[in-house]
């Protein structure tokens, strides 16, 4: 008797596994903006809510909400969680 499922089995995980990370994603998506929006960080929305432009005045921040991801533009590392990026927001420094 062998302990491997059949491909069909296999498959059927995958899609599933998929499935529920582009949910979780799209669930990023929506409180992300919720709460850039809930401490008065305004923002351009880009590529139907997968991309937010924030506009700080001294620097533009890039931001993925579905995957946390954000960079300030014109600097070389990326970061994430929309928390670390409000509380650079709110400091207004873009180190």
């Amino acid at each position: 008797m062998s302990n491997e499922q059949p491909d069909d089995d296999i498959s059927a995980t995958w899609r599933a596994i998929r499935a529920q990370r582009a949910e979780k994603r799209g669930d990023n998506r929506e409180a992300s903006a919720r709460l850039l929006t809930q401490a008065g960080i305004g923002y351009t929305t880009a590529n139907n809510g997968a991309h937010l432009i924030v506009r700080n005045g001294s620097f533009v921040v890039d931001f993925w909400p579905g995957t946390g991801k954000w960079r300030i533009r014109g600097l070389p590392n990326y970061n994430r969680g929309v928390n670390a990026l409000i509380k650079v927001i709110s400091k207004g420094t873009a180190s």
